[in-house]
């Protein structure tokens, strides 16, 4: 049952890309944090600031990790990145964290249904044999 359930939370996640699973509310909270990092108002931050607002969403990372994020967008470490940039870097990131509670609950939902069907055969095939 646990596999089961596994395996559909892993279907409805694995049909959506990161950024879309991104509940309304925690956009609007990377948007508060992006702006607040971005120290000229330029609607850009830099890699520093970048490391700052990650670390502030409790995301540990140290100067590779960074480098290796902006490359990861075909940036260098002197570039700037903009909202959409930050939305792709911090999505994967955080949808791991923070997975959508509707699609646990639909995943839990499912997963009750089977282990009731699966009881009611179990129990069928006891009660038939006795």
């Amino acid at each position: 049952v646990l596999g089961y359930s596994l395996d559909l939370l892993r279907q409805t996640i694995s049909k959506k890309k990161a950024h879309e699973r991104l509940n309304e509310d925690l956009v609007n909270e990377l948007k508060e944090a992006f702006n607040l990092f971005d120290s000229q108002q330029i609607g850009e931050i830099d890699a520093r600031e970048l490391k700052a607002v990650m670390r502030a969403f409790g995301i540990e990372v140290n100067k590779g990790d960074i480098l290796s994020i902006m490359n990861s967008i075909g940036k260098n470490i002197n570039e700037n990145m903009n909202f959409n940039e930050f939305l792709t870097v911090m999505a994967p990131r955080l949808v791991s964290n923070f997975i959508d509670f509707r699609e646990i609950e639909e995943v839990e939902k499912k997963s009750l249904k089977y282990l009731n069907y699966s009881m009611k055969k179990i129990q069928g095939k006891f009660h038939s044999k006795h």
